[in-house]
């Protein structure tokens, strides 16, 4: 089971300035963090900034690094590469002060593909965040109910090419807590399959389904306290030196 590290942005960056900042972490910043020693995987998740479903995107961008185990990714956090990265960070912080309009908040997940029935490359992803914590009663129910009843229904959704939970490991992220408790992930060719999944069938008998799981006062499956957001993402991936 692999292990991801997301970075957040939870915010946004003003028009005017934001080919200077995507320029910057797509050119400079994430070619530097691919240079960390044991990282399996890297990307970083665009999003346009438009509403979708009626709902607008409180994220601007999240950056994922993926891990074989708990180790190596605490042995690249203390890598000397990691320190050459946060030096040059450090060096340009000064021309970016100000332009992300927001905080940036990490969160280290245990990561499990479910599958799907027509996997295959994606280049856009979206995501479900469930930000908040579960009665510890009930965390147990809504681990099991994710991934072993929802999600394989989920997974029958048209056009879908890939399928991912994310659940926190309850491990801070230098000094802090996490702040969501997991994610669901679906991964698709392209915005127009996205535009194709949303309004199915397969969706709308999903959310049937799960209705009975769910609180009718707050509309959350049972036992979780909290928001849920939903973001649209383009999926850029970095090679890394592990691969």
């Amino acid at each position: 089971m692999m292990l991801v590290l997301s970075a957040y942005y939870r915010g946004d960056v003003e028009p005017v300035n934001r080919d200077h900042f995507d320029n910057y972490l797509a050119d400079v910043h994430m070619p530097d963090v691919a240079k960390w020693p044991l990282l399996r995987g890297l990307r970083l998740m665009k999003n346009d900034g438009q509403a979708y479903l009626g709902e607008t995107p409180q994220y601007y961008q999240c950056i994922e690094l993926t891990y074989d185990n708990e180790d190596d990714l605490r042995a690249s956090l203390a890598s000397g590469e990691r320190n050459t990265t946060k030096k040059l960070s450090t060096r340009d912080r000064a021309s970016f002060k100000d332009i992300f309009n927001g905080e940036i908040l990490h969160t280290i997940y245990k990561a499990t593909q479910v599958p799907v029935p027509n996997p295959g490359d994606a280049s856009m992803t979206r995501c479900a965040y469930y930000m908040g914590d579960v009665a510890p009663e009930k965390e147990a129910w809504l681990d099991n109910f994710s991934l072993n009843v929802h999600l394989p229904d989920v997974a029958n959704w048209p056009r879908l090419k890939g399928l991912r939970h994310l659940k926190r490991t309850g491990s801070d992220f230098i000094g802090a807590k996490p702040q969501y408790y997991h994610v669901y992930e679906l991964s698709f060719a392209n915005q127009e399959a996205i535009d194709v999944s949303m309004p199915s069938e397969e969706r709308k008998n999903t959310r049937r389904d799960a209705a009975k799981d769910r609180d009718p006062e707050t509309g959350r499956f049972y036992g979780f306290h909290g928001e849920v957001h939903h973001t649209n993402y383009t999926i850029i991936n970095f090679p890394v030196a592990g691969e």
